[in-house]
């Protein structure tokens, strides 16, 4: 029964779809990481002009993986924000 309530608690609902979205960053994250070790490990048989493209790219992709983070994160905080004024007005 308490675990069920605890279940439907919208702070339980939101921690869920939080961790959703860190684990669709951390993905992302990793596999940045293994274009970037790919990317460093064929550099010296690339051109130069190609590396740069990749490496841009890269950081592009590190870039917006970055600003979902911090959506997810401002959102969260302010859905708990919301959260506990609701609970402290019952």
């Amino acid at each position: 029964m308490l675990l069920a309530a605890v279940e439907d608690h919208p702070v339980s609902a939101l921690m869920d779809q939080v961790g959703h979205a860190l684990q669709a960053h951390a993905e992302e994250l990793t596999a940045l990481a293994a274009a970037s070790r790919r990317l460093t490990e064929q550099a010296h048989h690339q051109d130069p002009e190609e590396v740069d493209r990749a490496s841009h790219r890269l950081r592009s992709r590190l870039g917006k993986s970055r600003a979902m983070l911090l959506r997810v994160i401002e959102s969260s905080s302010v859905a708990l924000a919301e959260v506990a004024r609701a609970g402290s007005r019952q």
